[in-house]
């Protein structure tokens, strides 16, 4: 992905402040010289294409991501790059780990983890009916996750204990702690599987490197209730990173310097000043929001989390999407009396 720096004139902010935008951008279009009827029929194909593309993307979806992002076709056809098959599995002894599929930009990586239980653990005595009754979800998660920027393999690991794992995966890549989430997502009794939803987060700098080689490594599985190690490993999947996607980066200025930065894409929202008045993440995350092309102003929903020093007020918020978002349906995103307009899709 090729970035393209630019500075952005504001309409609606004082004149004592300055925006000095970043894109990053996925994609270039060729200007062709067409004569009318040709151009009416290639829209007429077009027309139809775009119909089939979005359909032939939905049903390439994995049908998890479907019933958890519950995509609408502008996402659909804004994330086609985002969206990466992968069919990885990694025999971890006789336990097996598959991610089948991610979805993602450079700001966050969604995948499902599929972990294949030994025939000594019945993946029935760690499930519960989950809140539909229309199937179960594991009581037990993965334990202690890692994930780093160097390829491996679990031959690279087998024997070791987690902190030797640890060790090595440290030598050969740096490890992308930005944030890690994990979710409970289903159980499938006749395959003895355990699947979780796995969330992957970067921060502004671990963006700008771009994440190429991900591996996951983790301790084992355990009950988080009764604090017990239910099936150890250490357990590790590796595969190369294809999740593409629109970046667009602000850095705030007060005449000549620098106080903050925000970076939005269609999965995240990042947000931090260098210095401010604010005591706690609360109160500025009360002061964000943002600002769609049909009027709508609203608080970014989504699980947020932030940090704060103090006596400087120095604050970090970052926002992972419940929904994901249409980047060209976002007209700006207003913080502490900043306004930041978004970028046009293909400025000229």
């Amino acid at each position: 992905m090729n970035e393209k720096k630019f500075l952005q004139f504001l309409e609606s902010v004082d004149d004592a402040y300055l925006l000095e935008t970043e894109r990053a951008l996925t994609r270039k279009k060729a200007k062709l010289g067409l004569g009318r009827k040709a151009a009416s029929l290639i829209a007429a194909v077009l027309v139809l294409t775009l119909t089939v593309s979005a359909t032939y993307v939905a049903t390439h979806w994995d049908e998890r991501f479907l019933k958890i992002f519950k995509p609408s076709e502008a996402v659909m056809e804004q994330t086609a790059a985002g969206v990466q098959n992968l069919s990885v599995m990694s025999q971890c002894g006789d336990t097996t780990l598959y991610v089948e599929q991610s979805l993602g930009d450079e700001t966050t990586i969604y995948f499902m983890l599929d972990v294949m239980l030994p025939d000594t653990v019945s993946a029935a005595e760690y499930a519960v009916p989950n809140e539909n009754g229309d199937g179960y979800i594991p009581t037990i998660m993965p334990w202690d996750l890692h994930v780093y920027d160097c390829p491996a393999s679990y031959a690279d690991v087998c024997g070791m204990t987690m902190d030797e794992t640890v060790s090595l995966l440290e030598k050969h890549g740096a490890e992308y702690c930005g944030s890690i989430g994990v979710q409970t997502e289903c159980v499938d009794l006749q395959t003895n599987t355990l699947s979780y939803l796995v969330e992957v987060g970067m921060n502004d700098e671990q963006v700008d490197a771009r994440l190429k080689t991900l591996t996951l490594a983790f301790a084992g599985l355990g009950d988080y209730t009764s604090n017990e190690m239910i099936l150890e490993g250490p357990f590790l999947i590796s595969w190369n990173v294809e999740n593409h996607g629109d970046v667009y980066h602000y850095d705030i200025y007060e005449g000549n310097r620098q106080v903050g930065k925000i970076m939005l894409s269609g999965f995240s929202l990042q947000v931090s000043l260098e210095s401010s008045t604010y005591t706690e993440c609360d109160a500025l995350m009360d002061d964000v929001r943002i600002v769609y092309r049909d009027g709508k102003k609203e608080a970014p929903d989504g699980t947020c989390s932030g940090s704060i020093i103090l006596p400087e007020g120095r604050v970090k918020l970052e926002w992972r999407f419940h929904e994901i978002q249409v980047m060209d349906q976002i007209e700006s995103v207003e913080i502490a009396g900043y306004t930041c307009k978004t970028a046009l899709k293909n400025p000229k």
